[in-house]
């Protein structure tokens, strides 16, 4: 039977304002087996911001859904559909965290803390967290990265950089699915570039050879 990879993923992403900027602690990556419990923490700097919120987005939808907020150390407030293995804690103003319960496939997403001086909407989110979620008893998931590569600016209008990741020794790419990222600077936000099989026109393409357990990623006009 194959292994099934569920991913959960927390970007957070820190918005310009007008007078100081919130200082956000980001959760470290993590790797969880399917049916256990997560902890995804979130703290700030400022203590006017009372309302902590948590929002959910599924790829590749653009739309966040709300989780729910807290106001203070009050109770939460939940959204119908994150009342049962959904919790939101807060210790004091400036820290919090999300737990979730016997995780599934159906939790994989991108999940959002945000900060804010009232209910109605947030004023800031925070940094990026990947959480990575593999079938319980599975293998260990071994992602091999390809190494640095340098390139002058338009050396690439007829032949594209390749990035080249493959997988360890008894894992198939062909049991999981395969996605490109990219992050322009250390601790900055992550964005989503393309996934496997996606033929959206641009500068990224993607090829995936399951049986060299290569997947590609090639860009074009840098």
């Amino acid at each position: 039977m194959s292994s099934t990879t569920y991913r959960l993923e927390l970007f957070f992403i820190i918005f310009s304002c007008p007078v100081m900027c919130v200082k956000f602690n980001q959760t470290s990556s993590l790797i969880k087996d399917s049916g256990k419990k997560v902890e995804i923490h979130c703290s700030h700097d400022d203590s006017n911001l009372l309302t902590m919120l948590w929002y959910q987005q599924k790829q590749p939808s653009p739309v966040m859904a709300l989780i729910g907020y807290g106001y203070s150390t009050a109770d939460p407030n939940y959204e119908d559909q994150f009342k049962t293995r959904f919790k939101m804690n807060r210790d004091g103003v400036m820290k919090g965290s999300l737990v979730v319960s016997n995780i599934t496939e159906a939790d994989s997403a991108v999940y959002f803390c945000a900060a804010s001086s009232t209910v109605i909407w947030f004023s800031y989110l925070t940094t990026m967290c990947f959480l990575l979620i593999k079938q319980s008893g599975s293998e260990d998931l071994v992602v091999l990265q390809p190494r640095n590569l340098f390139t002058l600016p338009g050396n690439t209008s007829t032949s594209p950089v390749s990035l080249r990741c493959s997988m360890g020794p008894g894992l198939s790419m062909s049991s999981y699915t395969m996605l490109w990222y990219r992050q322009v600077h250390y601790g900055g936000p992550v964005e989503f570039l393309i996934k496997e099989f996606e033929t959206t026109p641009g500068r990224y393409q993607v090829t995936l050879d399951p049986s060299e357990n290569l997947f590609t990623l090639q860009v074009w006009n840098i």
